[in-house]
């Protein structure tokens, strides 16, 4: 089986269940950003919204300590 046989019965999307600490990983190395994350369920969202928030306070933090 190709890569074109699994794209084309899946649209070129995959739906995987990963733990919520890796994704909150994925985000924050920036592996994954949140606008590459659809159709996700409460769990998903709320550690997408963590995760960007944390980013947020670091970066604000990073840039004070730069001053």
């Amino acid at each position: 089986m190709g890569s074109k046989q699994i794209n084309e019965g899946c649209r070129g999307k995959a739906q995987v269940e990963i733990s919520a600490l890796l994704l909150a990983q994925l985000i924050s190395s920036g592996a994954l950003t949140g606008h590459n994350c659809r159709c996700l369920d409460n769990n998903a969202r709320s550690t997408l919204w963590q995760s960007l928030l944390n980013l947020s306070i670091n970066s604000t933090t990073n840039l004070k300590n730069a001053e």
